[in-house]
């Protein structure tokens, strides 16, 4: 089911909304990075705001609902934020992923993502759930 722009399942993995949200930003970013080349153009700093406040906001939308799931659909994050950061810091593709965040002055998106949920959680006197609640016991 979609609502408000979410996929919401049964069983509330969000698993479908987050492949959602790779093949959209996957979509979006050829046409930031056209804007952005690497022999002229934008500061790195510019690069970095533009990059963030678009691809960084579609991720942050609502992720007080999703959060908890950012830690299994990890790897689908750090795929898009890698990417960010390399054309932040005119980097290499062959550079890995934290010292592409390093290097381009951000933090992780998927830090970001709990950050923002966690502060929104607080703001609003929602319940936030503890690692034991949410994943069952082995």
């Amino acid at each position: 089911m979609k609502y408000l722009g979410i996929y919401i399942d049964a069983g509330l993995t969000f698993d479908n909304y987050y492949a959602y949200l790779e093949e959209k930003c996957t979509k979006l970013l050829p046409k930031l990075l056209a804007i952005c080349q690497n022999c002229c153009g934008y500061s790195n700093e510019a690069r970095r705001i533009m990059l963030k406040a678009t691809i960084g906001a579609i991720y942050r939308y609502t992720c007080s609902v999703f959060m908890h799931r950012a830690e299994a659909n990890q790897k689908s994050i750090e795929r898009i934020d890698r990417r960010i950061a390399q054309c932040c810091g005119r980097l290499y593709r062959t550079v890995g992923y934290y010292p592409t965040t390093v290097n381009s002055g951000s933090t992780p998106l998927e830090l970001d993502i709990v950050y923002q949920g966690l502060k929104m959680c607080q703001r609003n006197g929602w319940p936030i759930f503890e690692r034991s609640q949410t994943e069952p016991t082995r």
